[in-house]
């Protein structure tokens, strides 16, 4: 019995919530560290190789309707989405789904998922603009393995460009929001994920700070 008071008395006198908090917190950036560097290298080349082997397979095999798809989504750019009647756009959604890389998919489901939530809401031109920019770019990636960027091709249709850049970095800033939150879709957000590590913290602490004291 003297021996576990002297214990509890050593404990109490040198063990603070804040130092088993930090020990904790030391650990668990240690494992962290540890492994992370192998399993990001190990991830990075694993998707990697299968993007290349993925994009080959698609110039390989479903290059002719690429292209075919591809001179479509020109066409409605070009046009700054006048043609893009519900009809024509079920029909190219369709083919473009069946044939396209999952960056292009993703890229059109959340462009679709902006024409439903705004729905003539606001004027979106500029941000469908990105989009359809951005489809085409996307599309020439799946096709040819060239990466020519949206602005680039918006430039190229848009005389006055520079006169509307603040409305293009507008609509490209809700652009890249809504591509984020495509991407993501149901997973559980990252400032959710710190919560609940946290709270696991704190009940750890607790834990520790109540055996500490029954001692």
């Amino acid at each position: 019995m003297e021996y576990l008071k002297w214990i509890k008395w050593w404990l109490s006198t040198n063990i603070s919530a804040t130092n088993v908090l930090l020990a904790l917190l030391i650990i668990i950036l240690v494992a962290y560290l540890t492994k992370s560097p192998d399993w990001l290298r190990d991830k990075f080349q694993k998707k990697n190789a299968q993007v290349l082997q993925i994009e080959q397979f698609y110039r390989q095999n479903s290059g002719k309707d690429l292209k075919n798809i591809q001179n479509e989504w020109l066409t409605t750019f070009n046009n700054m989405g006048n043609d893009f009647t519900e009809l024509k756009a079920q029909n190219l959604v369709k083919k473009t789904i069946a044939v396209a890389s999952g960056r292009t998919t993703i890229i059109l489901t959340s462009m679709l998922q902006h024409i439903y939530q705004n729905d003539g809401k606001t004027d979106d031109t500029y941000t469908l603009m990105v989009y359809f920019a951005s489809i085409v770019d996307s599309l020439k990636k799946d096709f040819t393995g060239e990466d020519t960027g949206a602005f680039v091709l918006i430039q190229s249709k848009i005389n006055d460009f520079y006169n509307e850049l603040p409305k293009y970095k507008k609509a490209y800033k809700i652009y890249k929001k809504e591509i984020k939150r495509t991407k993501r879709g149901i997973k559980m957000p990252l400032s959710v994920k710190l919560v609940i590590i946290a709270a696991v913290l704190i009940v750890i602490l607790v834990l520790v700070i109540y055996f500490i004291n029954k001692m």
